[in-house]
């Protein structure tokens, strides 16, 4: 199957040399109007072939003007009848140009006032408008965390199921494919992200730099800027650094000005749960010391490997409520993560399956560990419905399942389910 695309700009561009030289029709008009119509991708190859003739014109005009042998003719002693030929020829060379170069410009003015001028600039299949989230309603929503403060030639898109060309970020990730943008976030830094990048905005003063190169400096320095990469972690204190990620996910920090504090991603526990306490002291999670809140029908039982263990009797309120992290929005807090996520966990399970799968609620199900955000759920659980809709990577049949959901910023969440 052939390509037709150089077809199509080829045409586009015989037609722009038809209407720049003043012998188009109107049914070459009307197809030249359809197809930078239907083809936005080539409107500024067309506008810069336009400019290029009006220019050209321009210049064969001012030549004439200026040509030695018309001085040399204009001083030689010529017949009367010869020199009124002569300079009716001259003014039909220098008007040839001015008419051409007015036909262009009164056809891209019209093309202009009647098209879609933001189309001109936007990168193909990208579409203007503000990124929309989901979120669990009885939370507060995400705020924007940062936004376009300049650009060089710079293309760019959000990315998710519909890629959109934004402004306003919320916590997400932006493809740079052209050009330099700058990103300032609400926590007072200044991101430049050179093509070609993949970069995500997580919160006001934390972002992700997964491949492409960034430099940073800080407008506002009473907080703190984190930068993460698939390596290390950095601390900016108000300095100006430049970082960058390879094919091979290393990564190249210079320091411009003053420090900056590295860490290396060693890729600690951020919470450990063992129930080891003994029945008259609170379950606190043994990392952050934070307390856990059980339910009423949780009771404490000997332990698998260690002195203490949990039992659940499948009843409501049958759980351990762990906080929310620390966020106070939906998508933040100590629970949030941007380059990988593991959950470690030893049970026994006491889950019986019906002979049939479930087509309705209330589902059977056997959670391990659930994150709650509405659709920025984490979810680890036996269970047996459905699939309630819910995208499965790859697809499984309904019945018996372990269900690890995730949701990932402007892709939404998914399930792995491994029957």
């Amino acid at each position: 199957m052939t390509d037709s695309a150089p077809d199509i700009r080829e045409q586009i561009l015989e037609l722009a040399d038809a209407q720049c030289s003043g012998t188009i029709s109107e049914v070459e008009m009307e197809t030249l109007e359809g197809l930078l119509t239907a083809h936005p991708q080539y409107r500024r190859e067309y506008l810069n072939y336009v400019f290029v003739h009006i220019g050209l014109a321009g210049t064969t005009q001012s030549r004439l003007l200026q040509a030695p042998e018309l001085a040399e003719a204009a001083a030689s002693v010529q017949p009367a009848e010869s020199i009124s030929a002569e300079t009716e020829r001259g003014y039909l060379v220098m008007l040839i140009p001015i008419v051409c170069s007015a036909i262009c410009l009164g056809a891209v003015g019209i093309f202009l006032l009647m098209g879609d001028f933001n189309g001109l600039w936007e990168p193909e299949m990208v579409h203007q408008k503000r990124s929309q989230y989901y979120f669990d309603e009885s939370a507060a929503p995400p705020e924007d965390v940062a936004m376009v403060n300049q650009m060089a030639q710079a293309r760019w898109e959000l990315l998710g199921d519909t890629p959109a060309l934004t402004d306003h970020f919320q916590p997400g990730t932006v493809k740079v494919t052209s050009g330099q943008v700058e990103f300032a976030f609400s926590g007072g830094a200044d991101i430049h992200v050179a093509s070609p990048s993949l970069f995500g905005f997580e919160r006001k003063d934390r972002g992700t730099l997964f491949s492409g190169s960034v430099s940073t400096q800080r407008s506002d320095r009473r907080e703190p800027f984190r930068l993460e990469t698939p390596g290390i972690e950095l601390i900016d204190r108000g300095t100006e650094y430049e970082v960058s990620v390879n094919e091979a996910s290393e990564t190249f920090v210079h320091v411009l000005d003053g420090q900056v504090e590295v860490k290396a991603r060693g890729r600690l526990p951020r919470f450990f749960w063992n129930f080891d306490q003994s029945s008259t002291e609170p379950v606190t999670d043994q990392i952050g010391n934070r307390l856990i809140r059980a339910g009423k029908n949780v009771k404490q039982v000997p332990g698998l490997v260690g002195t203490g263990a949990m039992q659940f009797n499948n009843r409501p309120d049958a759980s351990l409520l762990l906080g929310n992290g620390g966020g106070r929005e939906v998508g933040t807090g100590d629970y949030s993560v941007s380059t990988g996520i593991t959950i470690e966990t030893l049970v026994v399970s006491d889950w019986k399956t019906p002979n049939a799968p479930q087509t309705k609620a209330p589902f059977d199900y056997d959670e391990i560990f659930r994150k709650e955000d509405g659709s920025y759920r984490i979810l680890l659980s036996f269970q047996n419905d459905d699939k309630a809709g819910i995208t499965q990577i790859p697809q499984a049949g309904n019945g018996p399942c372990l269900s690890f959901g995730l949701y990932l910023s402007g892709l939404g969440y998914s399930e792995l389910d491994m029957p």
